[in-house]
């Protein structure tokens, strides 16, 4: 397990999507100290259980776990801490039982170890008389059920593969994330000069902010301001001076933005969001009935902004127009999860009401800041349309 663990750590702190320390790069371990062998005896007693190998390996290596910031990422609570699904979330438990007595039944059973508060759980179910071994589910808001590993080992293998993917042909940690708001600025009040020379200076320096989707975006704003400004020789020139001792996956990236400034595009980028109108489109019922057969976590009182979203989702991708507008209306809005404002905009945009265009795209660029990527309705064609018009 140990040496598992570390791998992992390696690739999270490649990433460095975490609140990592300059130690923890240092030491390459992100662990905590090892719980004791106290400590696990007093939690069994505790629990009445006897606590699977796979996790007492894992408790001695390190006694909990910090979230490494990923979106499939949790906490792991320290030993003391882990209890019952029941007495740390009962109305889950409460929900899947009224639904399906024998699974709401495991789940009573459960034991949680991660995910406390978060979007997704890590749970230990106990053997029983029809399975005598130990199970790992993992739930989440975006798996329909419960997601099944035969040890920790194999969560931990899972992860890695996850972290693989994403740090492919890195060889250095990512640069922290930068606070500074004068690109934002410049973007919002739709000044490209000061952007385009903004976003010059951070690509040069390597500095990177927590509201952007990576030096890609900043290649992004720099090719808009370039069309908007009639630089498009200056940027040619620029990308053919810091693609020299690139990688080839960043030049390949930058021959694709070279390409669009000859052709004189604006954008490389555009949000995959397309609204069409269904003859028969899908219904509220309809969608009720699904979530209560596939998603019942969402029929927790605690998770109503994440049941709207999903609604949301469905009646958009499935064309319901009027149920959609009602619901996005009568919402929290800044309850909603940042793409259902993206949404909404082209909905309203669809309708020709680019005033509430322009207010879901406010909240989405404003309101969510630092949590997305803001600049996103000003790299697609048809967002920018509306927030540039009058």
């Amino acid at each position: 397990m140990k040496e598992l663990l570390e791998q992992f750590f390696v690739l999270a702190l490649l990433l460095n999507k975490g609140d990592f320390t300059n130690q923890q790069h240092e030491t390459k371990w992100i662990g905590n100290n090892p719980a004791t062998v106290e400590s696990v005896i007093l939690a069994e007693s505790r629990l009445g259980v006897k606590l699977p190998k796979s996790y007492i390996e894992f408790l001695k290596a390190s006694d909990g776990l910090m979230d490494i910031g990923t979106s499939t990422s949790l906490e792991f609570l320290p030993v003391a801490k882990i209890g019952y699904l029941k007495d740390l979330d009962s109305e889950l438990v409460e929900i899947w039982s009224e639904n399906n007595k024998k699974y709401g039944k495991i789940l009573a059973e459960s034991i949680l170890i991660g995910g406390l508060d978060q979007e997704q759980q890590l749970l230990l179910i106990p053997p029983s008389k029809s399975n005598k071994e130990w199970k790992y589910w993992l739930f989440a808001s975006w798996i329909p059920g419960e997601m099944e590993f035969k040890s920790l080992e194999d969560y931990f293998r899972e992860e890695i593969e996850y972290l693989k993917k994403e740090t492919v042909n890195l060889e250095k940690p990512q640069p922290k994330p930068v606070i500074d708001f004068s690109l934002r600025d410049a973007v919002y009040a739709l000044d490209w000069q000061n952007a385009y020379e903004i976003s010059e200076k951070f690509i040069r320096g390597n500095k990177d902010y927590p509201y952007l989707g990576g030096h890609n975006n900043l290649y992004s704003i720099m090719l808009l301001c370039s069309y908007k400004l009639q630089k498009q020789n200056d940027f040619l020139i620029f990308i053919d001076e810091i693609k020299k001792n690139k990688p080839k996956q960043v030049i390949d990236v930058l021959e694709k933005y070279k390409t669009a400034t000859i052709n004189k595009s604006a954008f490389i980028h555009n949000i995959r969001y397309e609204f069409t109108p269904q003859k028969k489109p899908i219904t509220l019922i309809e969608i009720e009935s699904q979530i209560k057969s596939k998603r019942k976590d969402l029929l927790n009182a605690k998770r109503i902004s994440e049941k709207i979203s999903y609604q949301l989702y469905f009646l958009f991708e499935y064309g319901n127009l009027e149920d959609f507008i009602g619901i996005y209306e009568n919402a929290d809005r800044k309850a909603l999860f940042p793409t259902d404002h993206l949404r909404a905009a082209i909905i309203y945009k669809y309708i020709k009401d680019l005033g509430k265009a322009k207010s879901a795209i406010k909240i989405y660029s404003e309101g969510f800041f630092g949590e997305v990527n803001a600049f996103e309705p000003y790299l697609d064609a048809r967002l920018l349309e509306i927030i540039e018009s009058k």
